[in-house]
């Protein structure tokens, strides 16, 4: 069989237009490479807000500094070496950057060996994020400060927030250590010192300190919270001698950075870790700014009132017998000098504790 010019030029064409029309073709019944979906409200909301609070992802503000650098898939080297790749950079948007990126590997160290019932590194990291989100918050910067309203500063104080908690809790089974104490961590040496002048009660009258954010209320209406920074605090008070239990009152620990992010690289980093009352201060001031203090004065009621022994004086049996106790004054919180006095006085078959949807 033998084909000649003008028939090989022609079969050439057609194997030219079939190899042209063939990806047309396939393209046509599947998706294309680039392209959009549409999708309902919440899917595109969590879409957009993903971040590393909410996942196991970074933000899209975190991956466009990683893509400035080049550097979308060595995250791990990233993480154990900030300046090793030489991010040096002082802008702040490679600070939030950081802050994510360290909270991300503390979350994924959490799932690790432990030692000592403890994620092995994941504290240090944890307060790594916490510094760098102060630092791209409020350090200073030859850039303008950040807006406040924007989607990164947001995230940037809650990982502040959830990072310090977690990167304090040094103690025994994890518990919240507060001292001054030398922190050595990946990225550089910080000696924190502790300021418990701002608390009007001794810190050594409080038996326990527990994260607020790491509990879930339940049996009341609302759970008060003032947004802000700093990590609201379930604060244990000693027992005293009129009341089942010690009052259980709000705090807040924060922590103020001195310094820029170059005195963390060279290893003499300096903070001050402040505890306040969540009754006392809502606002502290920081470079001449107001800053509010993050709350919570309703994890802490309902930490006090998930002691069974107080729901079994309720009831008949003690309105028709009295369990032998006399008329008292119950403090929910410890005495304070200077404040004015509000009594709540209940019904006779009823109990202080009725008055908790008041608080």
């Amino acid at each position: 069989l033998t084909f000649s010019v003008t028939e090989r030029n022609r079969e050439l064409g057609l194997r030219l237009a079939l190899l042209i029309l063939l990806p047309s073709v396939l393209l046509a019944g599947c998706a294309t490479p680039v392209g959009v979906r549409k999708v309902g409200i919440t899917e595109a909301y969590r879409d957009i807000t993903a971040t590393a609070l909410t996942g196991n992802t970074l933000s899209p503000e975190s991956r466009t500094v990683l893509h400035r650098f080049n550097l979308l898939d060595r995250f791990d080297q990233i993480v154990q070496d900030p300046l090793g790749e030489g991010l040096k950079d002082t802008r702040r948007d490679l600070r939030y950057a950081l802050a994510e990126m360290c909270f991300l590997y503390a979350k994924q160290l959490e799932q690790h060996v432990t030692i000592n019932g403890r994620p092995t590194g994941a504290t240090d990291y944890y307060l790594m994020a916490a510094l760098y989100a102060y630092y791209f918050m409020l350090g200073p910067s030859s850039e303008e400060p950040v807006a406040p309203y924007g989607h990164s500063f947001q995230t940037a104080a809650s990982l502040y927030n959830l990072a310090l908690g977690k990167g304090l809790a040094t103690g025994p089974d994890g518990r919240l250590e507060f001292q001054s104490a030398l922190r050595h961590l990946p990225a550089g040496d910080v000696a924190i010192s502790l300021n418990s002048k701002t608390l009007p009660w001794p810190l050594e009258d409080f038996t326990a300190f527990l994260p607020a954010n790491d509990y879930l209320v339940y049996g009341l209406t609302i759970r008060n919270r003032v947004p802000g920074l700093g990590v609201p605090l379930i604060a244990v008070h000693k027992r005293i001698s009129e009341s089942t239990g010690g009052p259980v009152i709000p705090l807040t620990a924060f922590l103020r950075v001195n310094g820029t992010i170059q005195d963390l690289h060279d290893k003499s980093a300096r903070a001050t870790l402040e505890i306040h009352s969540g009754f006392h201060e809502p606002v502290i001031e920081i470079h001449g700014n107001q800053v509010p203090l993050q709350t919570d004065t309703t994890a802490p009621l309902a930490y006090r009132l998930s002691n069974a022994s107080l729901w079994s004086q309720l009831g008949p049996r003690r309105f028709l017998h009295g369990l032998g106790e006399q008329p008292r004054l119950i403090m929910i919180q410890p005495y304070s000098a200077g404040l004015i006095p509000v009594v709540f006085i209940h019904g006779t078959a009823s109990s202080p504790l009725w008055w908790a949807e008041m608080f």
